[in-house]
């Protein structure tokens, strides 16, 4: 959002309301330092890599993902609940090093 000084966001509060969550979705945002983000398809296909650095975020939605830290990095992961690592979660084998493509 953007608004210029003195906009004014009326207090409020959100209604309790049933939701179906279908995929689990995830926003990383980076403070400090570097991490690679490698994308794969939902057949666990891999197809490319990402450098995030300071500042960045990314919102994963689809298709899987790994990550590999490049330089020591400070992160928040935030995702909608509830969630179960053990649930929610299907763990594959990671690209070979030599075949990462960043773009």
């Amino acid at each position: 959002m953007k608004h210029n000084m003195g906009h004014l966001i009326k207090p409020h509060k959100h209604k309790k309301r049933t939701t179906k969550i279908f995929y689990t979705t995830e926003v990383i945002i980076i403070f400090k330092g570097s991490l690679r983000v490698d994308f794969y398809d939902q057949k666990q296909k891999y197809l490319s890599s990402r450098v995030l650095g300071a500042k960045d975020i990314i919102m994963l939605v689809h298709g899987g993902h790994g990550f590999k830290v490049l330089k020591k990095v400070e992160m928040l992961e935030v995702k909608q609940g509830p969630y179960s690592a053990e649930k929610d979660k299907i763990k594959f084998n990671e690209i070979d090093e030599a075949k990462i493509k960043i773009k």
